[in-house]
């Protein structure tokens, strides 16, 4: 795909447009930029763009994107459904960043979505392919763009990828060599409006493969396992309850893989995992399937697994205070995932919990917290919504706050040596903080000054 010359608009400027303009820059392209926010919040991006000649307009997205344009590319928060930029792709080909880095790309890819589990899962399978020697590289959803890495990969190397939903609405081309489906639960229906089109948009990542190509898919999730009846792919599947016919599973307290020979192999065993939580064995049982598929060595990859450390604000443990645990789960964005982290708890539990909804059906969560919480802090805008699903179950002490520091003071106050006090919101940060990421570091920020 020729970029030089080429007019080319790029749709939002945080780390993805920043990502974009630079690589565009570098190829010859010449770059309009067009932002939502105004130009009064663009201090700090512009300045770290100041060598690089762009045209720009801000507050407003206008026909601009699109009139003389040959290429326009969106950032994951850009939504492809509004009426400008249906507009746009009638006049002129719209592109997400993942298309446009996986066009450029010279080597394989390897590409994970899901509702929960894709930031762990991308992370174990980076560390798993690195140790066997294959050049590996790792970007998109998990926080560094996949544009960023393009050019480093050779045709012998990996580009390993977090793909969303939101990146997937804007592919055309996009075939990862190996696709992972971890799950998929309700999520992002403020955007997506029904889990049909939140699954449809899931099984694009391997709309594109063929015969040749493999797909990864949770067999113990029954939206996910369905998807295996579209794929022309070869099929893996990881389960906690079942052997597949080839893939990962566990037996007798062991992660072990079968090929497509049918032979077994045992990896590690369960106790030796650093990972808390039972859905931390179904990340890593994704990510163990390319043991068979690389033809990875055993010894290697156990050295990965055993060395791997749970990633920021995804169950973290931040440290123990008089005998109490914190733990910051800020990445905990959704109702599956704050079941999980419950879940994972043998201990009495202070549940913080809240933020902005996502227009998500809190009941069985509600039903959870009641069996599991003995204290439940609730904030933000949903700080109402919850409390009320929670108490529709059982009355069980309850606290309500919009100040992110009484929050989590209140739940220390509420704790005895002994418990847990888990950051799991279910709910995004963008009512307080600008993102999961600020919002799980205030957390530690205040744990660490107790």
């Amino acid at each position: 795909m020729l970029l030089k010359n080429k007019n080319i608009t790029v749709v939002g400027l945080g780390k993805t447009g920043i990502g974009l303009i630079n690589y565009l820059h570098k190829e010859g392209a010449n770059i309009f930029v067009s932002v939502a926010k105004p130009l009064s919040e663009l201090t700090e991006p512009l300045a770290s763009l100041k060598h690089i000649p762009i045209k720009l307009e801000a507050d407003v997205h206008t026909d601009f994107i699109y009139e003389g344009k040959d290429l326009v590319v969106i950032s994951p928060g850009v939504d492809i459904s509004a009426p400008l930029f249906k507009k746009a792709a009638s006049a002129v080909e719209v592109i997400s960043e993942v298309e446009l880095a996986y066009r450029r790309l010279h080597g394989k890819l390897i590409a994970v979505t899901g509702t929960k589990g894709k930031s762990t899962t991308t992370s174990l399978i980076y560390e798993i392919v690195k140790s066997a020697g294959i050049p590996a590289f790792i970007g998109g959803n998990i926080g560094n763009p996949l544009i960023n890495e393009v050019d480093k990969v050779k045709p012998e190397g990996y580009l390993i990828s977090e793909v969303s939903s939101f990146q997937l609405e804007a592919v055309k081309n996009f075939r990862p060599h190996i696709a992972v489906v971890t799950n998929i639960t309700e999520d992002h229906l403020d955007r997506h409006k029904s889990m049909e089109k939140y699954t449809k948009l899931k099984s694009r990542i391997f709309q594109n493969q063929t015969k040749e190509d493999f797909l990864i898919l949770n067999y113990d999730d029954e939206i996910t396992k369905g998807l295996a009846a579209s794929a022309k792919s070869d099929i893996y599947y990881f389960s906690k309850n079942t052997k597949p016919e080839r893939g990962a599973f566990v037996k007798d307290g062991a992660i072990c893989t079968v090929d497509s020979r049918g032979f077994v192999s045992e990896i590690i065993r369960t106790e030796k995992i650093k990972l808390k939580g039972a859905h931390n064995i179904e990340n890593l049982l994704a990510a163990c399937c390319m043991i068979p598929i690389l033809n990875i060595k055993k010894e290697t990859a156990v050295k990965a697994i055993e060395n791997f450390k749970p990633l920021s604000h995804r169950l973290e443990f931040v440290r123990q205070v008089n005998g109490v645990k914190f733990y910051d789960d800020s990445k905990g964005t959704n109702p599956a995932c704050v079941m999980s982290a419950l879940r994972s708890f043998t201990e009495p539990v202070i549940l913080i919990a809240g933020g902005r909804p996502k227009e998500t059906d809190f009941s069985y969560m509600a039903k959870l917290i009641t069996e599991k919480v003995k204290y439940f802090v609730a904030i933000g805008e949903a700080k109402d919504l919850l409390i009320e699903e929670v108490l529709k179950y059982k009355k069980i002490p309850v606290y309500k706050t919009d100040d992110f520091e009484e929050a989590v003071l209140r739940a220390r106050d509420m704790a005895n040596a002994g418990d847990v006090v888990l950051l799991s919101p279910a709910c995004t940060s963008f009512d307080m903080f600008k993102n999961a990421e600020e919002r799980g570091n205030k957390f530690k920020e205040i744990i660490n000054k107790l």
